[in-house]
């Protein structure tokens, strides 16, 4: 907060502009950036401009279990969501779950790349067979921008067409709101909307004194919930909506303020200290529960190396047994995260044909509970915790 506040008065909004454009493409690898109001935005954007709507392809494929931000922004850049079940065991995409008239009908895929695992590729797997070789593929690193493969870094891996990133709260770059589409090569970028300033997306806009002064305490408040003890305090009181997963109204506004842009230089000054710290967090979360036989951490069954978790997911093998840990755990920082698999939103049953069952997606919903690994989180917390459920466990029959 006070690093944002020790920016405020060594830049104009074009210098900003630029060296926010400039400081992020080189942290992350990539050669544009564009910047929007939201990540919801940042996505409508890159599927705007990137996936095709010739030759009768109308389908965007995402995971039936994640954020409902995803299908939302396809809706709003015109194209029909197909919904695609997930492995139990991984939370990763069954690919065989496709039917293969959809497959066929396909022209782009949005992976999710949930918590900061780094979603499976549609290409070159036998498992991806039926979907068109050139299927646009969006990587969403709104949550994995920490996350390094062997074919790049998370949303600017080789065979995707843009990455996406939102720096909301509990994202990897976390900066009190925006978003971006980030890519390796220069493009021309599609302007999907305007605001009332008549500013182009991508631009910074003041929110006036009051809007400013209001993100300021939005961000204060938001950065105190990262404390465990308040946010098991702050998730009880109901309107305040923490651990909620809702349908979005709309899309946000279209332009990142000056005081985002802040927020985030201030997340990419602090960065390598931060991804050092998860990934120091999420080794004693695997020591201290990966010897519980009843729990699945999702990431070590994907085998995946590099991966710095944005929160650490664990399945249980039953919805009581996780809703018997939950409430202990809240004051920890645990949560469901998204608590309903998408096809149960009411908003997408035009995407759900009858008949279509989603037994991944709901098994993931019925037992996920997520722990935090940001800095904030003590490995003392950390040993607490996992001593509560390998108690729980151990007398689970």
């Amino acid at each position: 907060m006070f690093t944002v506040l020790r920016l405020l008065r060594q830049f104009s909004d074009t210098s900003l502009d630029d060296y926010l454009r400039e400081t992020l493409c080189q942290t992350l690898g990539a050669e544009r950036c564009d910047f929007y109001g939201t990540g919801k935005r940042a996505l409508t954007a890159a599927l705007s401009e990137s996936v095709a709507r010739e030759q009768g392809g109308k389908f965007v494929l995402v995971s039936a279990y994640g954020c409902p931000d995803v299908p939302a922004s396809v809706v709003a850049a015109g194209f029909k969501p197909w919904l695609v079940d997930v492995d139990p065991q991984t939370i990763d995409l069954l690919a065989d779950s496709i039917p293969d008239d959809v497959a066929r009908d396909s022209v782009g895929i949005v992976l999710s790349n949930l918590y900061g695992m780094a979603d499976s590729l549609p290409m070159g797997g036998s498992q991806y067979r039926a979907l068109p070789s050139d299927i646009v593929v969006i990587d969403d690193a709104s949550q994995a921008a920490l996350t390094h493969t062997d074919i790049g870094t998370v949303g600017l891996r080789e065979g995707t067409r843009l990455g996406v990133l939102s720096f909301g709260r509990g994202k990897s770059l976390s900066a009190y709101g925006g978003g971006a589409v980030v890519g390796r090569c220069v493009s021309t970028r599609v302007e999907v909307a305007q605001s009332q300033s008549g500013k182009r997306n991508g631009q910074l806009t003041s929110l006036g004194v009051f809007g400013e002064f209001s993100l300021l305490v939005r961000a204060y408040i938001l950065s105190s919930l990262e404390r465990p003890e308040l946010y098991g305090i702050l998730s009880r009181v109901p309107f305040l909506g923490l651990g909620q997963a809702n349908y979005p109204d709309n899309l946000g506004p279209e332009i990142i303020s000056r005081f985002q842009s802040y927020g985030l230089l201030a997340m990419i000054h602090s960065l390598d200290s931060r991804r050092e710290v998860r990934r120091r967090h999420m080794r004693i979360w695997e020591e201290e529960l990966g010897g519980i036989s009843q729990i699945v951490l999702p990431h070590l069954n994907r085998g995946e190396s590099g991966v710095t978790l944005s929160r650490l997911p664990l399945l249980f093998p039953s919805r009581d047994m996780r809703d018997r840990l939950l409430p202990a755990l809240v004051a920890a920082g645990a949560s469901v995260s998204y608590p309903i698999p998408l096809h149960r939103f009411s908003q997408l049953d035009d995407c759900v044909p009858e008949g279509i069952r989603f037994p991944g997606a709901d098994r993931v919903a019925d037992t996920i509970m997520t722990l935090p690994v940001h800095e904030k989180v003590s490995s003392g917390v950390i040993k607490k915790v996992a001593k509560t459920i390998r108690g729980v466990a151990a007398a689970w029959i």
